[in-house]
């Protein structure tokens, strides 16, 4: 009776024990899961935006170039002209450093200019070793191009005289017509760009598993080892096909999430190549669309779920003393936990990266945005305002005055929404006076367009912040002041942007943080939640997505953010961002960015 008992009571146990591991297993692995599709969604993103920003740019290299005057009036047999657009190219080439040859081509497909970037030395090709390239294939697609239209080539290999450039030198490339002023096209510029970098840039990605390119057909530009890449022309059959069979016929179904494969865990995204030049071409040829792999091998996907596995096999097994087994099942239980925990916040770590590049390329844009609003369009309007009254001066019709003078009043009411705007984008006190000027400048247009009036308080004078600090405080006073505008109902709003030294703490060095305060006299809320500390923001504010950019723009910057609401009236935004070496994190690879 007491053997039964005992029997029943231990069965009852290993039951229970059994069960409780087999949940603890699956809940493990769909949590490994998760974060592995994370992980892939967040390598194909990165390698999406890298490709994506780079061809861009170049697209925009390339049509500015074009435009330029030396290239727009070259003529063939003008030695000076030619002496112009060869000066031009190696300038070109020399600052950019990415492009490896810039060539004219005239409509039979004879280069007419040629200059060369290697090792670092521009060098203008002679007459005599200038090329036929009328049956090159980029040639003949780009003969058929608009004015603006930009072709792009599919990945491959440079070529000198019909061989394969050793080393191997992968290269796209970029060509736009120029035509004559009567429209009738004159040549072709044709850019070769180094496509070794972005290569190289999409190897480097510090994610588990490995980032592969490769084209329609299966070859690989960048592929698992540095053999398997360029098979078409390298003449050898190492394909993704091959590699991964299984993944390869279902790569369809593959292109809208991340799937387990028995080879793996695999995502595809497609990149079309020739929507970036904004012209529809022959999309017959394979290396037209790219395929951007993510993968991760089949041994690693649920590698520590696996490990989790074997071990609680071995803990049951070896289940003699019950309270030695339970407890190093709490202990690794406890490790287990932690470096999920670690895996988390990796990935987090990732994604804040990425954000940081985003918001740093989005204030990139806004800047060159700014400035050409401002100095070309401006300027244009300002020539055309001069000559409308150059025109009402020796103009003797009184009717001709009036419309004269009703084309001078729009020019230059156009001219004052360009410098407007151009100030919504991007400040240009932002640049050239600091944080405090742009801000007060700000103030004022404000006051001037709502009436709301402000009192500004400020100490950052002389102080010298990063522009990563100063382009998100300022953006971050604009979007209070909107909210003021928006919600508030106020008639007066106070701004305070102060440096503070803390004080010193248990032997610590005080930190100097830079402190944002914007409290308005508007309406307010109540509020019956009493809010807790760090825990400011009410119900309706975290609602709306301008406050959740506040608070994320904070987050990036390593501050803290409070919103508080008055009972009867008035808020109070509150803003704290350390001036330290840690305010201003610059993600470990930040050579793309520095390329813009």
């Amino acid at each position: 009776m007491v053997a039964k008992r005992q029997c029943a009571t231990i069965g009852a146990f290993l039951v229970i024990f059994a069960l409780a591991l087999l949940v603890l297993f699956v809940k493990d692995r769909q949590r490994e899961w998760r974060l592995r599709v994370e992980q892939s969604d967040h390598r194909l993103e990165l390698a999406y935006e890298l490709i994506t920003r780079d061809l861009g740019r170049v697209r925009s290299d390339i049509l500015n170039l074009a435009s330029q005057r030396s290239v727009q009036e070259f003529e063939i047999a003008n030695e000076d002209s030619r002496k112009r657009v060869e000066t031009e190219f190696g300038n070109f080439l020399r600052f950019k450093q990415t492009y490896q040859q810039l060539r004219l081509l005239d409509v039979q497909g004879l280069e007419r200019v040629r200059v060369d970037l290697r090792d670092s030395v521009v060098s203008v090709i002679p007459d005599s070793e200038l090329q036929d390239k009328k049956d090159r294939y980029y040639f003949r697609e780009s003969l058929g191009l608009n004015e603006g239209d930009v072709f792009i080539s599919e990945f491959d290999l440079n070529q000198e005289h019909g061989l394969i450039e050793q080393p191997l030198n992968p290269v796209v490339r970029f060509a736009t017509p120029i035509h004559h002023s009567n429209g009738k096209l004159e040549s072709l510029l044709v850019a070769n760009y180094l496509g070794a970098p972005l290569l190289n840039d999409l190897s480097e990605i510090s994610l588990p598993g490995k980032t592969f390119v490769i084209r329609e057909d299966g070859q690989y530009l960048l592929g698992p080892q540095r053999g398997d890449s360029w098979g078409w022309l390298l003449d050898h059959s190492r394909t993704f096909g091959s590699h991964f069979p299984d993944a390869w016929s279902r790569k369809q179904a593959l292109q809208s999430e991340c799937t387990w494969t028995p080879e793996g865990a695999f995502a595809f995204r497609k990149i079309e190549m020739q929507r970036f030049g904004r012209a529809r071409m022959d999309q017959s040829r394979a290396g037209n669309q790219l395929l951007l792999v993510s993968f991760l091998p089949a041994a690693e996907v649920f590698a520590t779920s696996n490990q989790l596995l074997n071990r609680l096999l071995i803990l049951a097994a070896i289940m003699i003393l019950p309270l030695f087994i339970l407890t190093r099942f709490w202990a690794e239980a406890t490790v287990r936990r932690q470096q999920q925990n670690l895996l988390i916040i990796a990935s987090e770590k990732k994604l804040r990266e990425l954000s940081f590049r985003l918001v740093r390329i989005q204030e990139e844009e806004r800047r060159a945005i700014s400035r050409e609003i401002h100095d070309q369009l401006g300027q244009q309007v300002t020539a055309i305002n001069l000559d409308l009254k150059l025109a009402q001066r020796e103009s003797g019709s009184d009717k001709n005055n009036t419309q004269l003078q009703r084309a001078i009043g729009e020019s230059e009411q156009l001219l004052e929404s360009l410098h407007q705007f151009a100030m919504r984008i991007r400040p240009v006190e932002l640049d050239d006076l600091g944080l405090h000027d742009a801000v007060e400048s700000h103030l004022w247009e404000f006051q001037n367009r709502t009436g709301i009036e402000f009192d500004f308080k400020s100490n950052v004078d002389s102080l010298t912040i990063s522009p990563m600090i100063a382009e998100n405080v300022y953006r971050l006073v604009q979007e209070s002041l909107n909210n003021v505008l928006k919600h508030a109902n106020a008639k007066y709003v106070c701004v305070s942007i102060e440096r503070v030294d803390k004080q010193e703490t248990n032997g610590c060095p005080g930190e100097t943080v830079l402190k944002m305060v914007v409290e308005d006299d508007g309406v307010g809320t109540s509020n019956p939640m009493k809010n807790q500390p760090g825990e400011n923001v009410s119900p309706v504010g975290q609602s709306r997505l301008g406050l959740l950019g506040m608070r994320e723009r904070v987050d990036l910057l390593g501050g803290t953010f409070e919103l508080a609401f008055g009972a009867e009236s008035g808020t109070t935004v509150s803003v704290t961002v350390p001036l330290n070496d840690s305010a201003d994190v610059r993600p470990p690879d930040s050579r793309n960015l520095e390329r813009e």
